[in-house]
């Protein structure tokens, strides 16, 4: 039970930070590239000061600690282990 929902957590976690990047990537580092240098300042001042919060700190750290304690409880599963170390 609690392994299924460790995983299913890993899984939403590692989804929202890959969109979190491709968003950033196609949308707003366009949107940045067209600013003049003081803009594009206070614009990345801003965006710092809002995206440094609690929910997204779980969502793109959470992997970190979550992925490594999934593989450990995995450790049993042979065909899960090599699954979730690639």
């Amino acid at each position: 039970m609690i392994f299924d929902i460790l995983y299913t957590l890993v899984i939403l976690q590692v989804g929202l930070t890959a969109g979190l990047l491709f968003i950033f990537s196609i949308a707003v580092t366009p949107g940045l590239a067209r600013l003049n240098e003081e803009e594009y300042y206070r614009a990345m001042k801003f965006i710092n000061q809002v995206i440094l919060n609690p929910i997204f700190f779980i969502v793109f750290i959470g992997p970190v600690f979550t992925m490594p304690f999934l593989t450990y409880m995995s450790r049993n599963d042979s065909n899960m282990f090599i699954f979730t170390l690639f």
